[in-house]
């Protein structure tokens, strides 16, 4: 029997969530790709007190499978096949004073498995005729920690990719690497 519960604490444009929920973020995501997406347990703060900055932090500790109901099982990194007691992370994203660019940065930690950090930033360059061209860099460094139960892991990893939107339509062009 799955059971799952979470409470919702708001004050002023800061929010506290408690219990199982579904989490999206540079670093830490919960996959929606099946009928029953999955949920992780643990709580969650999210912060948009200060103007044009947003702050999250959180700690996951269950996780309940997009294929099954039953919660409460420890985290599991989907492609990487382990476990963990845990998932921490804190971050944000800013809106610069330059109009439509945002930078964003998080750092997490997959309980004796791997650090991540990550630095993103994203600029749309609006043009007439409801059409825009974007830009997205994201750069992420991850390291093995604690008993290194995914291996060693020493990876630096980037992406740029361009779009350029006209309508309902949007083609881009993008690069990633892998060290």
């Amino acid at each position: 029997v799955a059971r799952s519960a979470a409470i919702t604490l708001r004050v002023s444009s800061t929010e506290l969530k408690l219990g199982e929920m579904r989490t999206k973020n540079p670093i830490f995501s919960s996959s929606d790709s099946r009928l029953l997406p999955e949920t992780n347990r643990g709580w969650q703060i999210i912060s948009n007190d200060i103007p044009s900055l947003t702050l999250q932090a959180g700690r996951f500790t269950g996780w309940a499978d997009r294929n099954a109901r039953k919660n409460g099982a420890d985290l599991l990194a989907n492609y990487a096949g382990v476990t963990s007691k845990a998932f921490s992370f804190f971050g944000g994203s800013w809106s610069t004073p330059i109009p439509n660019l945002s930078v964003s940065s998080y750092y997490g930690q997959f309980a004796d498995n791997w650090n991540t950090a990550y630095l993103g930033s994203f600029y749309k360059l609006p043009l007439a005729g409801k059409r825009s061209l974007t830009f997205n860099l994201n750069i992420y460094r991850s390291t093995d920690t604690g008993k290194a139960q995914s291996g060693e892991i020493n990876t630096t990893t980037w992406s740029l990719m361009s779009s350029y939107a006209f309508g309902a339509h949007k083609l881009g062009l993008g690069y990633q690497k892998v060290n």
